[in-house]
């Protein structure tokens, strides 16, 4: 399994986004979501993204926490080289099970990639 700390090199940081997004900040990490998530949720998934190595102090990453209905989607934003390596895809998948579990009650937590402008490429399965 490939180490974490490698991952933030393919990420990319959402200036300018289009998105009219909240978002808090972890560590270097921003974490924008859907306004309609409460708040506690929010502040343990940016935690989390923290202890999990995703957000550091190295790296200026972007992550964003969607839902729709009882579905959640960590969307993982990543330069367009990148968007079709499925190297990282159990990593990302783990992440989304492992959020499920500990932060949302076991609903169901996929993990997506994305381009700066949020655009899905793909769900990972």
């Amino acid at each position: 399994m490939k180490r974490l700390a490698l991952i933030p090199v393919i990420f990319v940081t959402l200036i300018g986004c289009k998105q009219n997004l909240p978002s808090k900040t972890f560590k270097q990490g921003e974490l924008l979501y859907n306004p309609t998530i409460a708040s506690e949720l929010v502040e343990r998934t940016g935690n989390f993204l923290a202890d999990e190595k995703f957000f550091t102090d190295d790296a200026k990453t972007s992550i964003v926490l969607d839902k729709n209905k009882d579905t959640l989607f960590l969307i993982i934003v990543v330069d367009k080289q990148y968007q079709t390596d499925t190297s990282y895809d159990y990593t990302f998948r783990n992440l989304a099970n492992k959020a499920s579990i500990e932060i949302f009650n076991n609903q169901p937590v996929y993990a997506e990639i994305a381009d700066r402008n949020l655009v899905i490429s793909r769900r990972i399965k």
